[in-house]
């Protein structure tokens, strides 16, 4: 994990723009000095799908540690990512493993290819861009006729995964490309619940989502945007990165070449005077 962390860092205080975030048009343009009152911005938060979602460049200089980075690897690990100050060392980067969860890439894969027949993660991307959920997934309207209001409940909040394929003779017609979507957004939405939470008891407003898993995946990416947008009322915004999997490889040189520095360093400094 010290990996991560280290990655993380050396990317975002190096590589201009590494990170950037999903966000409704209406929001971009407010960028643009066009205002957004609180109730135009929930209001959008809830109407605009994270299908319509931008994309957009964000500048880290503002953002505050803490950090919650989310791995998104095989499983799922979240890292607090902290500074503190030190006599010896001024400000140092602290961090702690706070929460996960098994469901992550690898599962995704694994179902995946299992559900579609299809060999790779590319490909499941590429179906589940193409699918709707909406066409296997039991959704609030389903069951209800219509919004649900006395909970704050919309007609197509989902409210079963595959909660249609229990009807035999969806199953039969069911299509590929909607089984992936259904999957990909069961995967992601689980991730972005435990991450949500995991945020709001570390108090961080800040969540970093990295890892293999996030590889050319706008469709995961967009539904963690939309997600943190929706729950927090644009109080937490959810970031990704241009170089996602090479996030530990980029921490593990940057370790090695600053262990070389120690090294030398120190060798200089205790040889015998001449």
């Amino acid at each position: 994990m010290e990996t991560i962390v280290s990655g993380v860092q050396c990317l975002i205080e190096n590589v201009h723009e590494e990170c950037f975030t999903w966000m409704p048009t209406q929001e971009a343009d407010e960028r643009s000095n066009i205002p957004l009152t609180p109730s135009q911005r929930e209001k959008i938060y809830k109407e605009v799908s994270p299908k319509d979602y931008v994309k957009r460049p964000v500048n880290m200089e503002d953002a505050r540690k803490p950090w919650l980075i989310v791995n998104c690897g095989s499983g799922v690990s979240m890292l607090k990512l902290d500074e503190q100050q030190t006599v010896e060392f001024g400000r140092v980067s602290t961090y702690k493993r706070v929460g996960g969860t098994p469901l992550g890439g690898g599962t995704f894969l694994a179902l995946g290819c299992l559900l579609t027949g299809v060999s790779s993660h590319q490909e499941l991307l590429e179906l589940a861009e193409k699918g709707n959920a909406k066409a296997i997934d039991k959704l609030v309207g389903d069951i209800y006729g219509d919004d649900y209001k006395g909970l704050g409940l919309s007609a197509d909040t989902v409210a079963a995964c595959f909660g249609k394929l229990v009807n035999p003779d969806l199953r039969e017609a069911v299509k590929k490309e909607d089984l992936a979507a259904s999957l990909i957004q069961m995967i992601s939405w689980n991730i972005a619940h435990v991450a949500r939470l995991v945020a709001t008891q570390e108090g961080i407003k800040t969540i970093i989502f990295t890892g293999s898993f996030m590889h050319a995946n706008a469709v995961s990416q967009k539904a963690f945007a939309h997600a943190f947008r929706y729950w927090s009322s644009g109080d937490s915004r959810a970031l990704f990165m241009k170089h996602e999997g090479y996030v530990g490889a980029v921490g593990a040189l940057a370790m090695s070449n600053l262990k070389q520095y120690k090294e030398s360093y120190n060798g200089s400094h205790n040889g015998s005077p001449g």
